[in-house]
């Protein structure tokens, strides 16, 4: 994939449906642009010129992540200190602690990720995958065309990087940016944690799975629990056109869940973010007016050899 894609939003594309496509493709999309300025990976968001030509149903161009339709400041959450005074198994051949606790399980998973980010070599193959269901939308001319971005959005074909000294040479992009969340460290908050656990594996490594709770994001606002743990986007890094406006925009997250497999060493081996909104609804216009409503999920599969 190449660093000059997030969405193309094109002439007669309603805000709200390019938005919400645009959101439910977290993990699959590369946000935050005004983080990645702060590196050298930058993805340089692109928009077509907006015209005035009134929808009709010859559907448009449209172009994006190399598939053509139609005719032709950080915020993070602290993580918890473990339990004072539990008592954790070990891993005989390593040292590593296998976690009990809800906070040791958090903490084990946060640690392992930001070793992983600044770990200089190692291979990653990352598979993503979307699913989006629009409930509603007004005009319903729009639908149509917003089934075809999302359809142009849904793959499922890995993408692997070779990170040496930190960079992977074919996309440019440091492991810190192309593992979520992007651009900076893991953060996970205990309280958007609704369980955590520990399975211990056959090899003295072991499976986490955290369930996340519920959490909202607006067109000011961010999740600021979610964002510290996965790739969220700013409604300011879309790049929208000017004559864009949204006037209303509530995104409701519930029921995401992280596993990840550790080794015998702690590390990082497999690892899964499966992000679901439970419920989306936006207000916007862009040559038109529209109004939607959707729901979805967005996976997001890492394998890690070393």
């Amino acid at each position: 994939m190449t660093n000059k894609k997030l969405l193309q939003i094109v002439a007669i594309i309603a805000v709200a449906a390019a938005l919400f496509t645009t959101i439910m493709a977290i993990g699959m999309q590369k946000i935050q642009k005004q983080r990645a300025e702060q590196t050298t990976e930058a993805p340089a968001l692109s928009t077509t010129q907006p015209t005035t030509a009134a929808p009709t149903t010859e559907a448009p161009r449209v172009t994006i992540d190399g598939n053509r339709f139609g005719d032709a400041d950080d915020t993070t959450q602290p993580t918890a200190d473990p339990t004072a005074g539990t008592t954790e198994p070990t891993s005989a051949s390593s040292g590593f602690v296998i976690p009990q606790s809800k906070d040791t399980v958090i903490k084990t998973y946060v640690d392992a990720v930001n070793k992983l980010k600044a770990t200089p070599n190692f291979t990653l193959e990352k598979t993503e995958t979307l699913n989006v269901q629009i409930d509603e939308m007004n005009p319903s001319s729009m639908r149509s065309l917003a089934n075809k971005i999302i359809a142009g959005n849904t793959k499922d074909a890995p993408t692997t990087y070779r990170f040496v000294n930190g960079s992977d040479s074919a996309s440019g992009k440091s492991a810190n940016y192309v593992i979520a969340p992007a651009g900076k460290n893991c953060a996970l908050d205990p309280t958007l944690v609704t369980s955590a656990t520990a399975t211990p594996s056959a090899d003295g490594g072991c499976m986490l799975k955290i369930n996340l709770g519920s959490e909202t994001q607006t067109a000011t606002e961010l999740p600021k629990k979610y964002s510290g743990c996965m790739d969220v986007l700013t409604v300011d890094s879309m790049g929208l056109p000017s004559a864009a406006k949204i006037d209303e925009m509530a995104v409701y997250y519930n029921y995401s869940s992280i596993t990840a497999m550790l080794d015998a060493q702690g590390r990082l081996i497999e690892m899964e973010h499966r992000l679901v909104v439970t419920d989306a609804t936006a207000r916007g216009s862009y040559v038109m007016s529209v109004t939607s409503r959707m729901h979805g999920d967005a996976a997001a599969l890492y394998k890690i050899t070393y």
